[in-house]
């Protein structure tokens, strides 16, 4: 049955891809401006059942006369589930003056239904019903520093409420997760959204205060490399390193990470959760047809929680690409992967790094 299912969504999500915005793509180059993408999404996983959204985003130049900056973007991207998720969510990406300067924002509205793994009090293990409420605004402005070299402050203002599945009284609330830090950046990449060669490293930072209004107090730090192989002009071989690391005494249920997204694709359910997260993968990319490529990908990862560290976790997949904006390298596909005792479908606009 769920194989069968399984068929379905990707045959699905297969023919989202050929839509409208395809064929605009051949338009004369002096009309395309404001490239936009839109795809519908449907896909299923073992946590929130089958999910029925959409994406879109929209590609342009900030100045015609700007020949150094990359393209900036806007989006908006939104979905419903069976289990009654759903969540709205715009950003943007935007580089101006030269290359100098950056600037990366989002805001979005979130009711999540979700799990986590439980077994210090539960002898064998169960996962334990959660729901959070969040909305969000987030910024990072960056500034070039010298070639490559990027750092900037970067703001954030939620507020959540969590509320635990469990036949125990809790006391719950809505809690404001206020935090500044910053974002030192090395960037040279080819292209910022499907890069041929170069190097992106990240170093990014949380500082939650009481007196930015924040009712948690604890850090948090974030490391990103990634690295891009080119093998010739249509296949590339890209790798990235990922690491999430919350310090602090009173390190809250929401300041933890799950294993899963796009740091180890082929994890959904939530069965790691930890403080710290370490993850590696490498993806192979080729375009083997016009438009038409495929990636395949493999990684590691490790969680640590307060009772240790999990074992050591892999995972792994493949997926198609079809290449919607060729002279910006902008690509839209599916991956299907596993990892243990989890599996996922991704459908993106973009690569996953």
């Amino acid at each position: 049955m769920v194989k069968s299912k399984l068929l379905y969504l990707l045959l699905i999500s297969f023919l989202c891809l050929f839509n409208p915005d395809i064929n605009a793509q051949e338009r004369p180059e002096k009309e395309k401006k404001f490239r936009i993408i839109g795809l519908p999404t449907i896909d299923y996983n073992r946590s929130i059942g089958f999910k029925i959204g959409a994406m879109g985003m929209g590609f342009f130049d900030m100045s015609e006369k700007d020949t150094l900056s990359p393209i900036s973007s806007v989006g908006v991207m939104g979905f419903w589930s069976t289990n009654k998720s759903w969540m709205t969510l715009a950003y943007t990406q935007l580089f101006f003056a030269q290359n100098k300067m950056r600037i990366k924002a989002a805001a979005g509205l979130v009711d999540f239904n979700f799990q986590y793994y439980e077994d210090t009090f539960f002898p064998g293990g169960v996962f334990i019903d959660f729901n959070t409420a969040s909305d969000f605004a987030y910024m990072n402005i960056g500034f070039r520093l010298r070639e490559n070299l990027y750092f900037g402050p970067q703001l954030i203002f939620s507020k959540r409420e969590t509320l635990f599945d469990i036949p125990v009284d809790i006391e719950n609330g809505t809690q404001s997760f206020n935090g500044i830090g910053g974002v030192l950046e090395w960037d040279n990449r080819s292209n910022v959204y499907n890069s041929h060669y170069g190097l992106f490293a990240k170093l990014s930072t949380f500082n939650y205060r009481d007196w930015l209004g924040s009712d948690v107090k604890f850090n948090n730090i974030q490391l990103e490399v990634n690295k891009y192989f080119p093998i010739d002009s249509l296949r590339t071989v890209a790798t990235r390193l990922y690491g999430y690391f919350a310090v602090g005494d009173e390190i809250p249920f929401e300041g933890q990470r799950t294993i899963g997204r796009t740091d180890i694709r082929g994890y959904t359910q939530g069965e790691f959760r930890g403080e710290q997260n370490i993850a590696l993968q490498a993806e192979y990319r080729w375009t083997f047809h016009n438009k038409w490529g495929m990636v395949a990908f493999t990684g590691m990862a490790i969680s640590h929680a307060p009772d240790g560290w999990s074992q050591l976790l892999p995972g792994g997949g493949a997926g198609l690409r079809y290449m919607m904006i060729p002279d910006k390298r902008i690509n839209a596909g599916i991956d299907l992967a596993g990892g243990v005792r989890d599996w996922g479908i991704y459908f993106r606009i973009t690569e996953a790094f």
